[in-house]
Order: structure tokens, then C-alpha cells, then sequence
């Protein structure tokens, strides 16, 4: 079946010059990627490995780990999507632990996003994230993960990712609810934090108590984060208080995603960006896709797209979704976004989505 997919052999002969080896969505097994394994032993400059909707499973990474300690500069691992379970990943963390040599001391990404690992995983995560010195992003997306990971090795995690330099953190799609974050929010280390997405993690509308968790978590001392993802949390309009206070506690919050929730209007955007300008706070970056906000925009909410825009930091990119959008609010935001950033603006707006931003150039 390996010879089916004749580009495999020319990206494996483009390691050398590239760097990385990608090889996306084919459905590898385990006897067919340890092939792919075989031939990348030695690979001194592989920086990117890249297998993403593969099927190596626990066997797979099994192979990959007899040839990991030749490729001594990877920085970027990337296995979503491969059917690892918790036994693959006890298998990670049992080598990186009893190796006499570290390996993979210069991985800085790892992604292990939809792979069925569940609740038994926690001690795994700990000792990985102990011995990855340099690792920075973690991305663990839909691991059948709930809230039931804390129930043992809390403190092991908790300690590993005090000692760590991990930055940007992906735990969506993982079924955790309000215990589950307030947990993880306990364990995580809010000084060397950058990015934590909890897309679609709840269960239920929040609670008050949860919402002063994350409130809390964010103003604490020296806290870094800058992006916080809260797409389908269950939030609405009843949540405006809770909404509006995150860009205050959160000094360095720069980027806020409230998409996929519904019941979120156009007076909660509206309030959030007043806020946001009138506290001169950093939030630089809003997306609220799929929510629901809708036409005719009024002038409350345009007012408070431009005041923000006018402040010492300013509104640099917005997304959202508009139902029955119209010429009239076309032309509108077009306009405002144009008079403030002139040949920098970028806009998109088409059907009911609206996207404003500058271009880096």
C-alpha cells in the first residue's frame, strides 16, 4: 500500500534542503509510517515532523521513538489525529524519562490534538512536559479529556508546568466543564502563559463562582496571558458583567475570541469594546463568529468599533458574523476602518461575515 503514495518518496528526498517532512491526512498505518521512521534516522537538520490524520497508533510512535534520539534538532512534533492512546503516551513519557541521554531537548511544539488518551493521562503529561526543556506549545485538542485528569497526579502536573517554559496552551473540545477549567486554571502557570484556548470545553451555562475563577486567574501578579479563546462556553447576554471585566483584569490581554456563542449579542461587543477603550486597555484583537449579533448595526456599536480604534491601542483586527447584514453597515465599517488605517486596512466582508485587520506590511 506504500507505493501507492509515490510523493512520499519526494518529500522524504526534500528533508535535507527543507527541514521538514509533512505528510498529511493519508491514513499511514503503523508498518508503513515505521518506513517513514526508517528513512528519517539520521535526519540531523529535521526541524518540522509533521504526520497529522495519520493512523501510526501506539505502535506507530513506538517506532518513531527508536529513531527520535538521531534527530537531535526537531523542534516542531506534530501527531494529531494518529489514534494514540494513554498507552502510547505512558510510552513518551516512560522513554524520556529513562533515556540516559536527553532527546528531544530541542522540541518546542508538540501537538497530540485528537488522539483518545482520556482521564488516565495526567502522570504521562507531567513527566513529558518535565523533560521537554524548550517545549512551549502543547496542543491537546479533543483528548476525551474531563474533569476526571485532576483526580490524581494534579500536583505532578502542576508542578511540571510551574518549572516549564510552556507559553501557549490548547486544551479544546475536551469535555472538562466548570470543574475540569477550574482545575486546570489552578494548574497552569499564569507568569509564563501566553495563549489558552478552552473552546468548547463546557458543559453548561456558567456559573457565577466559575466566572470569578478565570476573573481571578487573570489578575494575578505578573500574569502574561495575552490570548484567551472562550468559543462555545455557553456565554450570553447574562454574562456582559463577567465579559466586560476580563480586558481590565487582563493587563496583557490582547486577543479575545467569544465565537460559537450564540446568545451573544450585539450590546455585549458594543460593551466590551467601550470598556476596553475607555480603561485604555491592550485588547487589541476581538473575534466573535457565530454569535449573535445582527443587522442593522446602530451607532452605539459603531461608536465603540471607532473609539477603540482611536485609543492608545488600537483595534487591530475584528471578526464577526451578522445576520441580515446590509449595504448600509457594509459601507459604514468600511469607512471607519479605512479613515483610521488608510492603506493598512484589510477588509473582507462577505455574505454575513466581517473581517477587519491590518496588514502587516
Amino acid at each position: 500500500m506504500f507505493v501507492c503514495y509515490r510523493n512520499i518518496k519526494t518529500i522524504l528526498q526534500s528533508c535535507d534542503s527543507t527541514s521538514k517532512l509533512v505528510i498529511s491526512d493519508l491514513g499511514l498505518r503503523p508498518l508503513q509510517i515505521q518506513t517513514v521512521f526508517r528513512a528519517l534516522q539520521c535526519q540531523n537538520t529535521l526541524k518540522v515532523l509533521s504526520l497529522p490524520g495519520n493512523r501510526m497508533g501506539d505502535n506507530g510512535l513506538d517506532s518513531f521513538l527508536k529513531v527520535c534520539n538521531t534527530l537531535p534538532n526537531l523542534s516542531v512534533l506534530n501527531f494529531k489525529c494518529n489514534e494514540i492512546t494513554a498507552v502510547g503516551l505512558k510510552s513518551l513519557s516512560d522513554f524520556l524519562q529513562n533515556c540516559e541521554t536527553p532527546v528531544l531537548k530541542n522540541l518546542m511544539e508538540l501537538n497530540l490534538s485528537y488522539n483518545s488518551m482520556g482521564d488516565s493521562s495526567c502522570q504521562s503529561l507531567a513527566s513529558i512536559v518535565t523533560h521537554l526543556p524548550m517545549l512551549n506549545t502543547l496542543s491537546l485538542s479533543s483528548c476525551d479529556f474531563t474533569a476526571k485528569l485532576f483526580q490524581q497526579h494534579r500536583i505532578s502536573l502542576m508542578e511540571s508546568l510551574l518549572n516549564c517554559q510552556l507559553q501557549n496552551l490548547d486544551v479544546s473540545h475536551n469535555q472538562f466543564g466548570m470543574l475540569g477549567i477550574e482545575l486546570l486554571l489552578k494548574t497552569i502557570n499564569p507568569v509564563t502563559m501566553w495563549s489558552l484556548n478552552i473552546d468548547s470545553t463546557l458543559t453548561s451555562t456558567p456559573q457565577s463562582y466559575f466566572l470569578l475563577h478565570i476573573q481571578n486567574f487573570l489578575s494575578k501578579d505578573k500574569c502574561s496571558l495575552q490570548d484567551l479563546n472562550l468559543s462555545g462556553c455557553h456565554l450570553s447576554t447574562d454574562h456582559t458583567d463577567f465579559l466586560v471585566s476580563i480586558p481590565i483584569a487582563g493587563k496583557s490581554l490582547t486577543s479575545l475570541n467569544l465565537s460559537e456563542n450564540p446568545k451573544l449579542d450585539n450590546s455585549v461587543v458594543t460593551r466590551v469594546l467601550e470598556v476596553a477603550s475607555t480603561n485604555n486597555t491592550h485588547l487589541e484583537k476581538i473575534t466573535a463568529e457565530g454569535c449573535g449579533i445582527v443587522s442593522p448595526l446602530d451607532t452605539m456599536f459603531l461608536d465603540a468599533i471607532s473609539d477603540k480604534l482611536m485609543s492608545d491601542y488600537s483595534l487591530k483586527f475584528i471578526s464577526f458574523t451578522c445576520r441580515n447584514l446590509d449595504k448600509v453597515d457594509v459601507d459604514s465599517l468600511s469607512q471607519i476602518w479605512t479613515e483610521h488605517w488608510k492603506d493598512s486596512a484589510q477588509i473582507q466582508i462577505s455574505s454575513s461575515l466581517v473581517r477587519l485587520s491590518v496588514s502587516s506590511t
